[in-house]
């Protein structure tokens, strides 16, 4: 197989060509950067293989539960009880557990000693990341001690009110030597592999929690040094489980998007009056759909599923499937040949599925300019999970700066904006800062892979190793409802608890929670919760109530 040098930051090394690499990829390496810095776009990243699954055993209620509901109080001060959560500040806390003593067993897996359990955070080491702030301001995506100062934050609180069994969660950054751009680009696999080794081998971490400084490469090669990993979701699910015990995430898979997706289109878009498109010519019109995507070496898994869930369960037929690749170069071409498609199809609704937070914006532009005005219906990456979204605050100092004429038309699956001070994430991370700490923009992200990693710590019992901790996942319960992220749900194999998601529409009359200006996404349905498994909730034939509609 052909070799190739790569050269970033004085390093070189030779490395397998990509088997899928990305058009114009040399040309685009820094708008790429840009996407990678923000979603962690795993649709490009390369398919290793990993170790093989773990063989888990579990029991019908978790290592833990001989524990649960016992009288007493809590390593926090809680008193115990029938129903009681462990942290009752916190919709996703587990049950309540009393104070625990005895011995834990000590050096029970590689990161845990008697009195400690090490995680890491690997600090961005990218050529590009200062080209990307120039883009992207670091004030909406945040910077690595952000990232560091608001993981430390919650684990500071954490430390106080899980029960660890003697332990404490310790925090070692570490600049890693690899760039997780170019991770994202098919590149620099082994210095991605030295970083692997060196959270294993060097730090003797337990867990990884990177945020968006992880890729599925990284998150492959810390599997197969055997430890615990939490990446940005929006992968198969046969990626977690090829990598189980020992990847997870907080957030969706592509399957359930796929799922949850495939019933909204088509149960409340196809085949009915398009009445929410810009163009009243088209009110009349049945929903026809044309569907395009980011193109990647996992999108097959991702948008093939969708396709078949959409004709067998809802016979729609989508009229155009386009796929698209972020070159710069090509963009525009890409852009006239699939609207060209679009509209030679009689498309009045454009699904944007797995969107990143640049192509809209080409597109939203692109139709405008051609007097194009459908509706819109996006899922967009970042959006589900509270963090950077492709239709929201990634792309203008807090607004989209897009057409109003196409925004104002566009559905995304996204959630009810609160104030922060209203909400769990936010309250925490007060609770927890100590001074001169930064809090990340994106704050929801870290706060939901360090509140997992929690609550599998504890569900895992004493004897915490990789396997225990995925069993001790398996016996948590459901989450209260109300909580920032939907609904958590849990159960054997575990790799995502995301189970639910809500709608929204572009009002640009609503006054902004967050900056208290004009414009914002609002909630359709009231605000309802829908299953990722189909959306059972949502009716079949009839509009969804977004732009006033009842």
């Amino acid at each position: 197989m052909a070799q190739y040098k790569i050269d970033i930051s004085g390093k070189t090394a030779t490395e397998k060509k990509p088997l899928l690499p990305l058009r114009g990829q040399n040309r685009v390496i820094v708008a790429a950067g840009v996407l990678i810095l923000l979603i962690a776009a795993l649709y490009f990243s390369p398919k290793l293989a990993a170790t093989q699954s773990a063989s888990v055993n579990f029991t019908a209620n978790g290592p833990t539960a001989n524990l649960i509901f016992q009288p007493g109080k809590t390593v926090g001060g809680i008193s115990c009880g029938q129903g009681v959560r462990q942290v009752p500040f916190s919709k996703y806390s587990p049950w309540c557990e009393p104070a625990w003593h005895g011995n834990n067993g000590g050096a029970t897996s590689n990161g845990v000693t008697s009195t400690t359990i090490t995680i890491d955070y690997r600090e961005a080491a990218s050529a590009d990341l200062n080209l990307a702030y120039s883009i992207i301001p670091k004030e909406i995506i945040g910077t690595n001690t952000e990232a560091i100062d608001t993981l430390q934050a919650y684990i500071n609180v954490f430390n106080k009110y899980f029960e660890l069994y003697g332990r404490r969660v310790v925090l070692k950054p570490f600049v890693g030597q690899s760039d997780f751009i170019q991770e994202d680009l098919n590149a620099d696999t082994p210095y991605a592999q030295a970083d692997a080794i060196t959270v294993a081998s060097k730090l003797h971490s337990f867990a990884d929690v990177s945020l968006i400084d992880s890729t599925s490469i990284y998150d492959t090669y810390l599997t197969r040094s055997h430890v615990v990993n939490f990446g940005m979701g929006d992968l198969p699910l046969s990626y977690y489980m090829a990598n189980y015990p020992y990847s997870y995430t907080p957030y969706p898979t592509c399957n359930q998007m796929a799922e949850g997706d495939a019933a909204v289109i088509g149960k409340a878009f196809a085949n009915i009056p398009a009445i929410f498109a810009g163009d009243p010519t088209m009110h009349s019109q049945p929903g026809t759909i044309g569907l395009v995507y980011p193109e990647g070496n996992y999108s097959p898994q991702c948008i093939g599923p969708m396709i078949s869930i959409l004709k067998n369960t809802y016979h729609v037929t989508p009229a155009v499937v386009a796929s698209y690749t972020l070159d710069f170069s090509t963009i525009a071409q890409q852009e006239a040949a699939i609207f060209a498609q679009f509209k030679d199809k009689h498309v009045n609704t454009v699904v944007c599925e797995g969107c990143d937070p640049v192509a809209p914006k080409l597109f939203l532009n692109y139709a405008a300019q051609n007097n194009y005005f459908p509706q819109w219906y996006a899922e967009a990456l970042g959006a589900p999970t509270g963090g950077v979204d492709a239709f929201g605050r990634a792309l203008a100092n807090g607004k989209p700066n897009m057409p109003q004429s196409e925004m104002s038309h566009v559905v995304l699956v996204d959630r009810a904006e609160a104030p922060p001070q209203d909400t769990e994430a936010y309250q925490v991370y007060q609770m927890g800062k100590t001074p001169g700490m930064q809090m990340l923009p994106v704050y929801p992200l870290a706060y939901a892979q360090i509140l997992m990693l929690f609550i599998g710590l504890q569900a895992a019992g004493p004897n915490l190793t990789p396997t225990t901790f995925a069993e001790g996942l398996a016996s948590l319960p459901t989450s209260l409802p109300g909580g920032e992220f939907g609904q958590w749900k849990f159960g054997p194999q575990t790799v995502t608890p995301s189970n639910t998601f809500q709608l929204t529409y572009w009002n640009p009359n609503a006054t902004s929670l967050l900056d208290g200006k004009k414009g914002e996404f609002v909630v359709c349905n009231n605000g309802q919760e829908f299953n990722w498994n189909g959306a059972p909730q949502l009716p079949t034939g009839k509009h969804l109530q977004c732009f006033g509609h009842k």
